[in-house]
């Protein structure tokens, strides 16, 4: 078996050309998906297969496959295709959203790799998007947590710890806001004391024009045009 070092050319493996390379020398002996991963740029061997680092994850729950960033996990990817999606007024139960991404096998072939199933409870994922959409309509950075730029220096509370509180045995409260458009959460943990039915809770807001004023001025909010 020739070593794919010994051809002379190079791969991009984020084109569709270098795509193809890799899937020429792996369908025609010419290599194995270790040696590919050992001097190809750009690549990972993840369960015998070549992954593009780029790769996508995909994401479906039977009715459409939709692909997400691959600096994601998969379940920030389930939760963002179960945030996007449109699931009536009943917010009851959980979605299954199968996620995974694509590779090359040994045989060139393409494969899937990493899948995972995840149980998305809707009314945690769709109750942010919802409340994030009541704050800021369209003028924030996206409907979902993961949009926002969070930061807790400027809330107050110790130097070294910013905007954490405690409320009183385990009981804490966060606060933080985004650097980009200002929008502010509260998030309320119960800790492992909690009362029968007691839940932790989450409360968002958009910072009035004084507050984002006085952020900027502190440094713990991005400028305008940044």
């Amino acid at each position: 078996m020739a070593d794919v070092t010994t051809l002379n050319f190079p791969i991009d493996a984020n084109t569709v050309d270098g795509e193809a390379a890799i899937k020429f020398l792996l369908s025609e002996g010419y290599s194995t998906p270790e040696q590919i991963c050992d001097t190809v740029d750009g690549v990972s061997l993840i369960e015998h297969c070549v992954v593009i680092d780029d790769s996508p994850w995909i994401a479906d729950d039977g009715n459409a496959e939709v692909e997400y960033d691959s600096s994601n996990t998969a379940r920030a990817a389930a939760e963002r295709y179960v945030a996007d999606g449109e699931w009536g007024d009943d917010l009851s139960g959980s979605i299954n959203v199968s996620v995974w991404r694509v590779g090359i096998d040994a045989d060139g072939d393409d494969c899937d790799v990493e899948e995972e199933d995840c149980d998305i409870d809707l009314v945690h994922v769709k109750g942010h998007s919802s409340a994030i959409r009541a704050e800021m309509g369209d003028a924030g950075c996206g409907t979902h947590p993961d949009d926002h730029e969070w930061t807790s220096d400027g809330e107050g509370g110790l130097d070294n710890n910013p905007g954490v509180w405690s409320t009183g045995g385990t009981s804490m409260v966060f606060d933080s806001h985004c650097r980009t458009c200002g929008l502010h959460r509260t998030e309320s943990s119960c800790g492992s004391q909690r009362n029968p039915g007691e839940g932790d809770s989450v409360v968002y807001r958009a910072l009035d024009a004084d507050e984002i004023a006085a952020h900027r001025e502190n440094g713990t909010m991005a400028e305008e045009d940044e």
